[in-house]
């Protein structure tokens, strides 16, 4: 499996008290999703504001605008990259078809019935269906179906599809996320926050997508997660790179801190040994005495300190003599009593 890397924005921080995302929906195979905000602003009428974002170009443009009258339902393709926005109000409906490339257009509505029109899809998804109910014979309810003609024409009545469906499953992701309950601790001070995290079996540890998010979800084509946190909808992106690209960089990374590291336990020694009347400490002591000498005592951890210590006035060649390592695969950070560190290529 190929890693994957990215960044986050903001996407939607227009939240108040009264508003909350209410429902996002991806289209099929593309980068384009529907954002539906909810808010209650108004005698706790319920108003729905709609948003088209593509995860590609990072746009969020305004689809429908709050309307307090009206309701909206999204319809989803199972497979093809479309949805349907059904939107009810003031004695009408309207159907709105959404395609991949982020256009949209009005589509020609069934008869106006008293109940809420039902949408179902063929299984290949291009095709769109409205199930409607005749109830002038209250004893006798006679549904009726239409297909939804994406040119704009009327609705062509039709017999019940033997393959209408509401939506299939959605496709399996190369990795799943899961929101947690993680305590921080500061200065005694313990807050839980929801931390977001993408697990998969060939991932080697849980990658954190946000480190304070309620919900997430993984965009069809797997380049971008949209999380909500901190009252707004983020997008982290994701950019696929070559695996052993990858585990070289982080190979690279590694081998850079650890010569960091190694360099502070050495230059540490120095400052003891310059306050102690040059007297390097032993192996068995050097993490007592120097723990003064920094500001992380972490760096100690898997350092290994080969110097058995002693005055350092009478080393003849100081940059020659080795104070320790640490180790890593493909070879070990050294570092040396003059304070500089180097990289030993070993097995």
């Amino acid at each position: 499996m190929d890693a994957k890397s990215g960044d986050s924005r903001t996407v939607l921080s227009s939240y108040t008290d009264e508003s909350f995302l209410s429902e996002m929906e991806w289209l099929p195979g593309s980068t384009i999703a529907v954002l539906q905000v909810a808010n209650r602003a108004l005698q706790g009428a319920e108003h729905e504001g709609m948003y088209l974002f593509s995860s590609e170009t990072g746009v969020l443009a305004p689809f429908a605008a709050d309307r307090p009258t009206t309701s909206n339902y999204i319809s989803v393709s199972p497979a093809a990259p479309y949805a349907v926005v059904l939107s009810i109000g003031g004695g009408k409906v309207s159907l709105t078809l959404i395609d991949g490339e982020g256009s949209s257009r009005n589509l020609s509505a069934p008869p106006v019935t008293d109940q809420v029109p039902d949408l179902y899809w063929s299984s290949d998804g291009n095709s769109l269906y409205c199930l409607t109910f005749d109830t002038s014979l209250k004893e006798n309810v006679k549904e009726r179906w239409h297909r939804i003609n994406f040119d704009g024409s009327p609705p062509t009545a039709v017999a019940k599809p033997a393959d209408a469906i509401k939506r299939k499953d959605l496709p399996t992701t190369p990795f799943n996320l899961s929101v947690e309950v993680e305590q921080v601790t500061k200065d005694k001070a313990t807050r839980s926050i929801r931390a977001l995290w993408a697990e998969s079996p060939e991932l080697e540890q849980p990658a954190l997508i946000a480190a304070n998010s309620t919900w997430g979800e993984l965009s069809p084509k797997g380049d971008a997660v949209a999380y909500l946190a901190e009252g707004a909808l983020f997008l982290r992106s994701l950019t696929e790179i070559d695996k052993s690209a990858y585990l070289k960089a982080k190979a690279a990374e590694l081998k850079y801190a650890a010569l960091i590291d190694a360099k502070m336990v050495a230059t540490a020694a120095i400052m003891y040994a310059t306050d102690n009347n040059d007297i390097v400490p032993t192996p068995a002591e050097f993490k007592d005495r120097l723990a003064a000498y920094v500001k992380d005592p972490s760096v100690f951890k898997d350092f290994v300190w080969t110097y058995p210590g002693g005055d350092l006035s009478k080393v003849k060649d100081a940059s020659q003599v080795e104070l320790g390592y640490i180790a890593l695969p493909g070879g070990r950070a050294v570092t040396f009593l003059d304070g500089h560190s180097q990289w030993v290529p070993g097995k």
